[in-house]
């Protein structure tokens, strides 16, 4: 049983699997969720139209992460949400580690063998998964 499962979301449909998923592996009343977005900045100068440009995603975020919650909640399974900005992998890494989490569930996709890609790491998902210290379970 996992105690605290962190779930990366970036509010497309392919994240569905891993809240499915992370349904299915928390426990009611014994575990709790965390809904995660990470808002990654734009290069150059953050003045106060960027400033603000970053807080109206950061609430839209939460909003979404809002909505999320429900799904959760209607099984008894205490659920919290959190915006970051920075780094996608990093971030979600660093708020894993920060945060005492258990197992981390991201969406993936799996990649074309006869295709080289561009970077070694070629998805946030990989990345992630080679980078955290945490368990990572990688759904598709």
């Amino acid at each position: 049983m996992f105690q605290h499962i962190l779930i990366p979301l970036d509010f497309t449909d392919k994240n569905d699997a891993a809240l499915a998923i992370a349904e299915r592996l928390a426990a009611p009343d014994a575990s709790r969720v965390t809904l995660l977005h990470v808002i990654e900045p734009l290069a150059g100068p953050q003045d106060q139209e960027a400033l603000d440009f970053y807080r109206k995603l950061e609430h839209r975020a939460q909003r979404q992460l809002e909505r999320q919650q429900g799904l959760f909640a209607r099984q008894g399974i205490a659920c919290e949400t959190a915006v970051r900005r920075g780094r996608r992998a990093e971030e979600i890494v660093r708020w894993a580690v920060e945060h005492d989490v258990d197992l981390i569930v991201l969406s993936s996709h799996p990649l074309d063998p006869q295709q080289r890609p561009s970077r070694p790491w070629p998805t946030i998902s990989h990345q992630v998964a080679i980078l955290s210290p945490k368990p990572v379970l990688l759904v598709r």
